[in-house]
This record gives C-alpha cells, sequence and structure tokens, in this order.
C-alpha cells in the first residue's frame, strides 16, 4: 500500500493522502513473472469494494465499476493490473489504474477498454516518449466512467541507465521540462553514505527516479518527476 500526499493539501494544513493498493502478487513475492493469477477482476473486487468503503461514503459507480472490470478482462498476455488507486481527496473520489505491459500492446489494449480518448494522440504519446524501455505502465482514471486522461510511466531502472537521461532530453525539446531542471534530475539517482543522526552506523541512501508522460485532453501534455530513496544498511560501505 503507498500513501499519496498533494502539495496543496500540505500547504493548507490537511493530511488526507490518497492510498494506492498493490494487486500484484509478482511484487510482493519479487517474482518477475507475469502470471496473470491474481489479476481477475473477481478476485480483487472484494478487497477494492472493502478499501472503498473504508477511504469514502461515494459507492463506486455502476458505469465505473464496469469500466473497472473491462480494464481487467480486456488485459492483453502478460499485461498485469499493478495498482489501483483511491484519490480521495478529489470530489467525486476517482480511481486510478496502473497497467503494466508492452508498448506494443498498449494502443489495443486502449481500444479493447473503450477508451474514450484519441488514439491517433496516444499513439503520437508513444512514438515521441517510448523509444526506451520494451515496457512501462499506463496510468488510467476512472471517475462516473472512464476518462480520456492517459500516462505513461516510465520506473527507474537499477544502475546505469542512458534512456533516462534521453527521455529527459525529449522533455525538454517539447517545452515539458528546463535544461535547469534536466540537470538537477540527472543528479538525483546514485547512492551515498550517510551519517544519521540516532543510528549507531551510517547508512546507504539509494536514490531513485521515475518519469510520468501525462496526456490530460483539453491541456497540454505534462511531464512529472517522482524523486524516490530508501534508506538501507551496508556493511560493505
Amino acid at each position: 500500500m503507498w500513501l499519496e500526499l498533494d502539495s496543496d493539501e500540505l500547504t493548507r494544513g490537511r493530511l488526507m493522502p490518497s492510498v494506492l493498493l498493490c494487486v500484484d502478487p509478482s511484487l510482493l513475492q519479487g517474482a518477475g513473472s507475469l502470471d496473470a493469477v491474481g489479476h481477475r477482476f473477481d478476485d480483487c473486487a472484494p478487497s477494492l469494494q472493502a478499501a472503498l468503503s473504508a477511504l469514502s461514503s461515494e459507492p463506486l459507480a455502476p458505469e465505473a465499476r464496469a469500466d473497472l472490470q473491462r480494464c481487467f478482462e480486456a488485459l492483453p498476455a502478460g499485461g498485469r493490473i499493478v495498482h489501483i488507486g483511491f484519490m480521495v481527496t478529489r470530489h467525486p473520489t476517482v480511481l486510478k489504474l496502473f497497467a503494466a505491459m508492452d508498448k506494443e500492446q498498449v494502443l489495443g489494449y486502449l481500444d479493447a477498454i473503450r477508451w474514450p480518448g484519441s488514439l491517433a494522440e496516444a499513439a503520437s504519446l508513444i512514438d515521441t516518449f517510448g523509444a526506451g524501455p520494451d515496457t512501462f505502465r499506463v496510468d488510467l482514471t476512472i471517475g462516473a466512467g472512464l476518462l480520456p486522461r492517459l500516462g505513461l510511466e516510465f520506473a527507474s531502472r537499477r544502475g546505469a541507465d542512458p534512456e533516462r537521461r534521453a527521455l529527459i532530453d525529449r522533455c525538454v525539446e517539447q517545452g515539458l521540462c528546463t535544461p535547469e531542471k534536466r540537470e538537477a534530475l540527472l543528479s538525483w539517482s546514485g547512492s551515498t553514505r550517510e551519517v544519521i543522526p540516532g543510528y549507531a552506523r551510517p547508512v546507504r541512501l539509494s536514490r531513485w527516479l521515475d518519469l510520468k508522460i501525462v496526456h490530460r485532453p483539453p491541456e497540454p501534455r505534462e511531464a512529472k518527476a517522482y524523486l524516490g530513496f530508501m534508506f538501507h544498511f551496508s556493511l560493505l560501505g
């Protein structure tokens, strides 16, 4: 489970996080298998309904439930739903769905789930920004029904990642990122040994960077960067 806090909520002194539930067993098991077991809608529906009941007073509309079920059932071979997000700070509550699949499967999937956006625009988005990893996550939004908003999320890889710079360079070329922010982002990833107050030994601080390109008509395209970090003990320095 992940918690997400929007900055405008923090500035108003409110701490009402949105909640993202992991529904991909392979992540919990540390496995790389794309086995579809556990990705059927009927397997996940009780947990999703319980979460929605606990987090929001608004029931899931029948059209939204049908769209959500279709997003599960239309998964291509090897595809999987990774997270379901409950954006409870928005009214009415919005669901976010993160599906992982190979990039050549994305357009067929969007067509199969009856995504209301432009497939031509989605193809342009993939052609422009999807020249790197073969697999990425598709970020979909469900309100009263499936919305035309579309996000392509590129997760960081361990070690050297030249595709990361190429993707950020394309964001600069497209006017989605300034050169100054590009340099700041490129300097983020890596690891250092840090001394943390209260810890007897130094710890290793690992930093990574995830990127997302968002298409939200009629608004212009948007690039988002997620700065990740984790402390862990390292006996070898």
